[in-house]
């Protein structure tokens, strides 16, 4: 992988590869493997026999400040999902499957947020489309700011619509 940088990510106390090339990230899977004490070449294998997985998928040598290594990457966006394939009950370490188990609840986690933002994110999400709402009562008046508040999204009551006055 030419004109790569390489970023060391500390997670859940283990230390992981990240390479930013363009504008991909890909992360390597040979420290994840080790952390988990799963098979690198076993999931390397999986990695190559699933129809997505393997459209993300590249091999590239470390630079010798990093061990000079052959490293499997796997593009950002198809890490959890990878993980997700990790059978648990298949690794015979009790420490190193609770670490598998770990690991796949942080993905479930993000994922879930992904879909079912906290109040607050939602919330703080709303903060600049009604600060533009303002503007344009101020400059356009009510009607023109109601109609953008309903353009954007912006959450509505069954009043907000009474009398016919706005039409969606």
């Amino acid at each position: 992988m030419a004109d790569t940088s390489i970023a060391l990510i500390d997670f859940r106390g283990d230390q992981l590869l990240a390479f930013r090339q363009g504008q991909d990230v890909f992360v390597a899977i040979n420290p994840i493997c080790q952390a988990l004490g799963i098979s690198v070449r076993a999931q390397r294998k999986r990695i190559e026999n699933d129809l997505i997985l393997s459209e993300g998928r590249t091999v590239t040598v470390l630079p010798p400040a990093f061990g000079g290594q052959e490293m499997v990457l796997l593009r950002l966006q198809l890490v959890n999902g990878w993980l997700f394939g990790i059978d648990a009950r298949r690794v015979k370490d009790d420490a190193a499957r609770e670490k598998v188990l770990a690991y796949q609840r942080e993905c479930y986690a993000v994922l879930y947020s992904h879909f079912h933002p906290s109040p607050d994110d939602i919330v703080d999400a709303w903060g600049p489309k009604r600060a533009l709402v303002a503007e344009v009562r101020l400059c356009f008046g009510e009607r023109a700011a109601c109609a953008l508040y309903i353009k954007l999204g912006l959450p509505t009551t069954p009043e907000f619509f009474r009398q016919g006055e706005l039409s969606v």
